[in-house]
């Protein structure tokens, strides 16, 4: 009896994080622009915000440079990046680089 509640209560859980899974997947899909704050990789490469490329980023999350939970999520395995925190992250790590700083100067 009291496994059979516990169930329950795990099957109306997934139902509800199914639901919000497909909301972010079509607020995602359906958002062409950087005002959104979660981005797919691709959204992110294109959106011109991001200087390294989807094979680059890729590789920094493998490298554990983007940190999961705080610059990326993972929803079915998809990647969703968090927009915020990357400009944080490019803030600290690329734009006070002196490369780039000789670049803004020149």
């Amino acid at each position: 009896m009291y496994l059979e509640q516990i169930l329950e209560e795990i099957k109306s859980s997934i139902k509800v994080l199914n639901l919000r899974i497909e909301n972010l997947a079509a607020s995602l899909s359906s958002s062409k622009n950087i005002q959104s704050e979660y981005l797919t990789i691709k959204q992110l490469v294109n959106s011109g915000f991001w200087p390294y490329s989807e094979h680059a980023t890729r590789k920094m999350i493998d490298r554990k440079k983007l940190i999961e939970g705080i610059h990326y999520s993972k929803i079915n395995g998809r990647i969703i990046m968090y927009l915020p925190a990357l400009k944080n992250f490019l803030q600290e790590n690329f734009y006070s680089h002196p490369q780039y700083q000789e670049l803004r100067s020149a």
